[in-house]
């Protein structure tokens, strides 16, 4: 995100205004409104341009944001202080660990571990060595003190397995939750090719797979454990929102959209990122309840045009009208959309239905 903000800085001869509003509308948009300046002879600076009426108001917040955080005790706000220090701190492991053991030795939940380290899919770190894994300040000497103690212990438990007939590395690394290549790494296996009665030393997990809540067998569960009778809507990620926000819009909770999409409750959430929502039958009977009272249940979203996209293709997609389009983002009908722009859509949630 600092780097696109950057570019668009660049963008815009180092105008952070112009970068700013171009962050949140696409530089298609802003450069749209400043030729049409220009054509009129009028000013070319943020405040003389016609943008969308969100993003007239994204960049006063931000600069209003700004002049809080300069001086809180002018507009009656305390800001508390947060130390400029690391939080986290790189660990180098040399041998493979069961993250049961990390949760062990510091202290930390597995689902902390993941959340720190979304890099680990599975119960255990990588077999490829040496491998980082980051860790709060606070726990490191814990761990370090534990590591010392274990010496040359093993960090991960092993299995000797007896090939049988009918088994492939591809089930065998079903069974044990790991990798073929890890197999084959340990065994110094050069081909695919097992015989029956071999023997084979494979990774062992300390828990069961429930255990390790985040890991991508699990999600991959909870994934196909979506209700089928659920209606699916998707929505796209605008400036300033977060889980919990949309979660409260949707009448959801934080975990199902982490589940739903697969994703790590505290990774930054992109503006323009698609989620998947899914609304239960009976939240979509209380959906359709409010909109018989007359309360307003649209919700406006910022779509990021794609390559092979059309206003048509787009308009089906969210079950709009193509000249509704048109007139929310001020657009003609000779305008040909670019990959990177951004167009302003407003939603039914009641009859979104869209996959």
């Amino acid at each position: 995100a600092v780097k696109y903000l950057k570019d668009l800085n660049e963008m815009f001869n180092g105008d952070w205004l112009m970068a700013i509003a171009a962050y949140n509308s696409g530089p298609g948009r802003v450069q749209k409104a400043i030729n049409a300046n220009i054509e009129l002879g009028l000013k070319t600076d943020f405040w003389s341009i016609n943008l969308p009426k969100e993003t007239e108001k994204y960049v006063p917040k931000l600069l209003a944001l700004g002049e809080v955080i300069k001086d809180p005790e002018r507009y009656n706000q305390k800001l508390f202080v947060i130390e400029n220090k690391p939080f986290l701190k790189a660990i180098e492991l040399n041998s493979q660990f069961d993250l049961a053991l990390i949760s062990q030795w510091t202290g930390l939940t597995i689902d902390q571990i993941y959340t720190f380290n979304p890099g680990l899919k599975r119960w255990a770190t990588p077999v490829s060595l040496p491998y980082t894994i980051l860790l709060p300040e606070d726990v490191v000497n814990r761990f370090e003190d534990n590591l010392s103690k274990a010496g040359q212990r093993p960090k991960i438990s092993w299995a000797r397995h007896k090939v049988k007939q009918g088994d492939s590395l591809s089930l065998i690394a079903q069974k044990y939750k790991t990798t073929i290549g890890q197999i084959k790494s340990v065994n110094e296996l050069s081909t695919d090719i097992i015989r029956i009665g071999d023997y084979l030393i494979v990774p062992l997990a300390q828990q069961a797979d429930s255990y390790y809540s985040l890991s991508e067998n699990q999600r991959e569960k909870s994934r196909l454990n979506i209700q089928k009778n659920a209606e699916k809507i998707i929505y796209t990620v605008i400036s300033g929102d977060s889980l919990w926000k949309i979660a409260g819009k949707y009448n959801t909770s934080v975990n199902d959209l982490v589940r739903w999409n697969q994703i790590i409750p505290t990774a930054p959430l992109s503006i323009g990122k698609e989620l998947v929502i899914l609304i239960e039958n009976k939240n979509k009977t209380e959906l359709a309840k409010i909109a018989n009272t007359g309360i307003d249940i649209s919700r406006k979203i910022v779509y990021t045009v794609k390559v092979g996209d059309n206003l048509s293709k787009i308009a089906k997609k969210y079950q709009v009208k193509v000249n509704d389009i048109r007139s929310w983002n001020e657009l003609n009908e000779e305008h040909i959309l670019q990959p990177g722009d951004k167009l302003t859509i407003t939603i039914n949630v009641v009859n979104s239905n869209l996959s």
